[in-house]
């Protein structure tokens, strides 16, 4: 009888982890981060979900019903974030916002930024505003080039006019546009485009812990109770 010279195997992450003297531990569900499907009104080469505007796969209406009470009955829950696709293009997103906010629970929209200026959204910044939502973006390069390459024509201009109307709604903790933005070695940016770029998004905050460096930086806001 030959021996066999498979290794064996650790069956569970637990013995995987333990010879590294990793011990994780379950705690307090503290986010509950919701995919509101895969509709968007970009589509990016470099989606990680391959989203975009013919994507049909989109959470419905009972789903979203259901989430509400399991955010309801979890008082742990501290934040509600919304990804996607672009989340705001679910037709249950702003009454999901609303209710999530009814119940005292901070809000966050992770968005691409054109999404404010399509049909039907116009007045989409104002909503976020008004209902204290916190707002995640993303450039995936500082030069219209390679933004419009990755994401589309034209995408650069109308993402760095969207950022231009929620600076002018009170978006950002200051009018002064601090922190850096990474590029693709990891370096700051400095002068150029980058000066242009710094001067539209005033009162947003670039951190280099939120940067993807192949990619470029993410800009990072949150409403201002002084700008209501």
């Amino acid at each position: 009888m030959k021996a066999s010279n498979t290794l064996q195997k650790p069956n569970n992450h637990t013995q995987i982890m333990r010879p590294c003297d990793i011990h994780l531990k379950r705690t307090t569900l503290k986010t509950l981060q919701i995919n509101a499907g895969k509709l968007c009104n970009q589509a990016c080469e470099h989606c990680h979900v391959d989203a975009g505007p013919k994507r049909t796969e989109i959470m419905t209406a009972q789903t979203a019903d259901r989430i509400l009470d399991l955010l309801a009955n979890t008082q742990s829950i501290e934040l509600v974030d919304f990804t996607g696709g672009a989340p705001e293009l679910n037709p249950s997103f702003r009454f999901m916002v609303k209710r999530s906010r009814s119940l005292g629970r901070r809000v966050m929209d992770r968005c691409n930024l054109t999404v404010l200026s399509i049909g039907g959204q116009e007045d989409l910044a104002e909503f976020l505003r008004d209902n204290q939502v916190e707002v995640v973006a993303s450039l995936p390069c500082y030069s219209r080039e390679n933004v419009d390459k990755q994401r589309g024509r034209g995408v650069f201009d109308k993402s760095i006019d969207a950022i231009q109307k929620l600076n002018s709604l009170g978006y950002g903790p200051g009018r002064g546009f601090s922190s850096t933005i990474t590029g693709k070695t990891g370096k700051t940016i400095q002068g150029g485009i980058m000066e242009a770029i710094r001067n539209c998004i005033q009162s947003f905050i670039c951190n280099s812990k939120y940067a993807n460096p192949p990619m470029g930086g993410v800009f990072r806001a949150h409403r201002t109770e002084r700008a209501l």
